[in-house]
């Protein structure tokens, strides 16, 4: 059995063709990396920082949060910046207020 074969029947949501265009499928994997982004970082104050704050994770959520319209995924991406407010300096927080 092929791998390849096996997991295209899988992930069936992710194949594009005339009934599902691109934007729902990037819209799909991004909803799923903010999702997974918030449950690997949620109450690890470590993890937070490292991989968060240091690496500007905001800046790309911002973004996202910005570009795309579909209110679950602005929910996921409000919640990845949220966990990492307390962390990020005043001047951020006052710059960014709208997004808080």
């Amino acid at each position: 059995m092929d791998f390849d074969s096996q997991l295209d029947k899988n992930l069936d949501i992710l194949k594009v063709n005339e009934d599902r265009n691109l934007n729902v499928t990037k819209e799909f994997a991004v909803n799923s990396l903010l999702k997974l982004m918030y449950k690997t970082c949620k109450n690890q104050k470590d993890r937070i920082k490292a991989n968060l704050v240091q690496y500007k994770a905001t800046l790309l959520v911002k973004k996202l949060y910005a570009k795309f319209k579909l209110p679950e995924l602005q929910k996921n991406a409000a919640k990845v910046i949220k966990i990492q407010i307390k962390y990020l300096k005043r001047d951020w927080r006052r710059t960014n207020h709208k997004i808080i």
